[in-house]
């Protein structure tokens, strides 16, 4: 379930639905219909098109890319991020239709999520400084907004985050919320 309320506003100007039962006016990005290789799954979310590799166990936490773009730039920037990620065998997602990316870059979206259209989920650090310098190459001349949370990798669409899963460790206080913790490389 989703906390915006923006997020249900998508589908139908009069009710409430999910962008997944958005019908026929939002149709979801053409990359969405393609059949998925053998030894690859997809799972379709209200948001994210999900696709790994089977039995693919990233690590707990990590670093993860995030590749922004204009609307005239979408179809261009998922082809090269399928045709990049999927013979190498690294998960990605991407948002399912126009009108999600319109809505989590708008001026009243949450700055966390804001520009970002795909997220890579590299295994280590060697596999990140590849897929950065490789992809950093093929989306030559793409443009999109500046993704706050993140830190922009040369002059391009990519950036970069640390991770961290809700299986990986955190911290219990006497008050307030529970916060979510890394861990330094020896553990």
């Amino acid at each position: 379930m989703h906390e915006s309320y923006e997020f249900y506003c998508l589908a139908d100007r009069t009710f409430y639905e999910t962008p997944a039962n958005r019908g026929a006016q939002h149709p979801d990005f053409a990359l969405s219909g393609r059949a998925v290789p053998d030894g690859w799954r997809h799972v379709p979310g209200e948001t994210w098109m999900h696709y790994a590799p089977d039995g693919l166990k990233l690590p707990a936490q990590g670093w993860k890319i995030h590749v922004s773009a204009r609307l005239t730039d979408v179809e261009r920037t998922l082809e090269a991020v399928w045709e990049y990620c999927v013979p190498r065998g690294i998960a990605f997602k991407f948002l399912r239709n126009e009108p999600v990316l319109v809505m989590v870059n708008s001026k009243a979206a949450p700055r966390g999520s804001s520009g970002k259209l795909v997220t890579i989920y590299p295994t280590d650090e060697a596999q990140l400084e590849l897929v950065l310098k490789e992809l950093d190459g093929i989306l030559q001349g793409v443009e999109g907004p500046y993704i706050l949370s993140d830190l922009r990798y040369g002059e391009g669409p990519l950036f970069i985050r640390r991770y961290t899963t809700a299986a990986a460790k955190s911290s219990c206080r006497t008050a307030g919320p529970v916060l979510r913790s890394t861990s330094e490389p020896a553990g």
